[in-house]
């Protein structure tokens, strides 16, 4: 009985033994990676920034970083850019073209085309259904063969389910967009804001057409292709990728997103730790 009493009292020290040893060295642990702070000790983490350039015509910059003192092996690196109040986003704009009509062969004619506002060739098949959310403008173009009475124009309407009439795309009796109808050439309108509930996030799809005004009831326009132009803005914020990561450094790219238009400098946030 002895002896088993002093084999468990043994056991019992061993095991406290092992339990205080193992106590000790996640608590050494804990406090030595609490203690580890940018530049402190470098042997562990390093920290700093860099001022990146990108030059006028292209869309990203690229810069390198040598660490002030070597890491054993590869660190783990995070960065991330800190822009100006201008950086933090930068606009760009892009167009869409959509033709609401296109003769087969030829020229489409507009007989007689008369003074008062009606439907394109007073018929309802050149309608589309589109959507203009987050549209910023549109134009109306027109590929005009033959001249229109002098002052004779083109416009855009819409017609959704709360519409009871045609309605300008641009606001009501705005005439806008619209285009010129009344000299040969490929005639583009000037630019106008859909009305604001069409572009909002939550638009609704609507029907549009083409409506003309002004003719004489004599002269005989003749057109190509007829449409709309539409345009987005855009925005996007500067990002930064990593590559080639080595015990040594590592190279920067940063990514605006856009053409930039002149020289760039953006400063860049990094920090490597082992």
């Amino acid at each position: 009985m002895n002896s088993i009493r002093i084999a468990h009292t043994e056991a019992f020290h061993v095991a406290l033994i092992v339990a205080l040893l193992v106590a000790f060295s996640i608590s050494d642990v804990s406090s030595t990676t609490s203690n580890v702070t940018c530049n402190n000790p470098v042997s562990l983490k390093q920290c700093g920034t860099i001022v990146v350039t990108a030059n006028a015509g292209s869309s990203a910059g690229i810069g390198s970083i040598v660490y002030p003192t070597a890491f054993a092996t590869v660190p783990i690196v995070h960065a991330f850019t800190i822009p100006s109040v201008n950086q933090l986003s930068f606009s760009f704009q892009f167009l869409d073209t959509v033709t609401i009509v296109s003769p087969n062969t030829g020229t489409i004619t507009w007989a007689a085309m008369p003074a008062a506002e009606t439907e394109f060739l007073g018929l309802a098949i050149n309608r589309i259904s589109i959507n203009l959310r987050q549209v910023s403008t549109v134009q109306i173009f027109a590929d005009v063969q033959s001249a229109g009475a002098t002052g004779s124009i083109l416009k855009l309407q819409y017609f959704n389910t709360t519409s009871t009439t045609w309605i300008d795309l641009c606001g009501a009796s705005t005439d806008t967009p619209n285009v010129a109808i009344d000299v040969v050439g490929s005639n583009i309108g000037s630019v106008c804001g859909p009305v604001a509930s069409l572009k909002s996030a939550s638009g609704p799809n609507i029907t549009i057409r083409i409506a003309g005004k002004n003719g004489n009831g004599i002269a005989s326009p003749q057109f190509g292709n007829i449409g709309i132009i539409v345009s987005f803005q855009m925005s996007v914020t500067p990002y930064a990728t990593l590559f080639a990561v080595s015990p040594i450094g590592f190279t920067v790219i940063i990514q605006f997103g856009i053409i930039l238009s002149v020289n760039t400098t953006i400063t860049v946030q990094w920090d490597a730790e082992l």
